[in-house]
């Protein structure tokens, strides 16, 4: 796929070299949910909380809630300017490594939906051995661009097997959210012998297209409607919130063309390997 920046891509990354990243705090994400706003002198500017409260206030003793903002048509360009990042990052390695697509999906990546302020990002391998490569890549790499922070790798796959996972958190209430929210980069070898690892590729781009089609307004809406509710919800984890989508996120599989057979597979996948984690981490 090409990778070229587009004037917009290069215009956001202008934006982000603007801000004094020096003094700004960059901790991981907290459970429970992060405490009262840092005064605002501890920051050269004030901090704008609106950009990303959730729509939904929650209270402090929530374990897990999800952090829901109305659709932001700069998400696509911000994917752009974070796909030139990898794209070259990727092809200046050493070794390099080869990549076969590096694809926007998520909510973030569907105009008109609401969304977690992150970027979600596939990229494909043609083997496990420039898979490998584009993991030293980004465990080794030193960041010269905002918000100079690591990409943390996260255990197997964040509860989805077949895939490796890398996220960057940001502050709560970072003047980085006008800029661009997190990401999270998913790498997949596209191999006949990494099954799991397939059937999310193909979800990833089935629930994309699908709601990206105009003739599924319907399903749209729906699911706008699920995750504002799922919004007001506290939850154990990450995991818990996906489980909580799978029955619209079925009805938009099967508009897809998925079978009924392969829809239980792919939610078989990530329950046992939620089960695994959980049962290991006690």
């Amino acid at each position: 796929m090409s990778v070229t920046p587009t004037a917009t891509a290069i215009i956001e990354l202008d934006k982000m070299s603007a801000y004094d990243w020096s003094a700004e705090p960059v901790p991981p994400r907290l459970t429970p949910s992060p405490g009262p706003m840092p005064q605002h002198d501890v920051y050269e500017h004030p901090p704008t909380p609106p950009l990303r409260m959730s729509i939904f206030p929650h209270p402090r003793q929530s374990t897990w809630h999800v952090n829901v903002l109305p659709y932001n048509p700069t998400w696509s360009s911000q994917f752009e300017a974070i796909c030139y990042h990898l794209h070259t990052l990727f092809t200046t390695s050493s070794p390099p490594a080869p990549y076969l697509s590096i694809e926007h999906i998520g909510s973030t990546s569907i105009p008109g939906i609401s969304a977690k302020p992150n970027i979600d990002i596939l990229v494909t391998f043609s083997s496990k051995d420039n898979l490998n490569a584009a993991i030293e890549a980004l465990n080794w790499e030193i960041p010269t661009a905002p918000p100079f922070t690591k990409y943390t790798q996260i255990p197997r796959g964040g509860g989805i097997p077949g895939r490796e996972s890398y996220k960057i958190y940001l502050p709560e209430f970072s003047p980085y959210y006008a800029t661009t929210p997190e990401r999270s980069v998913y790498l997949i070898a596209d191999v006949p012998e990494n099954v799991a690892g397939r059937v999310q590729i193909r979800c990833y781009r089935t629930v994309r297209d699908v709601l990206r089609n105009p003739a599924n307004v319907d399903l749209l809406r729906e699911y706008d409607s699920v995750k504002l509710e799922l919004a007001k919800q506290a939850f154990q984890d990450g995991l818990q919130y996906s489980a909580s989508k799978d029955g619209v996120i079925r009805k938009v599989l099967l508009r897809g063309g998925w079978s009924e057979e392969e829809i239980d597979l792919k939610e078989q996948l990530t329950k046992r390997e939620w089960i695994v984690d959980v049962e290991e981490a006690y």
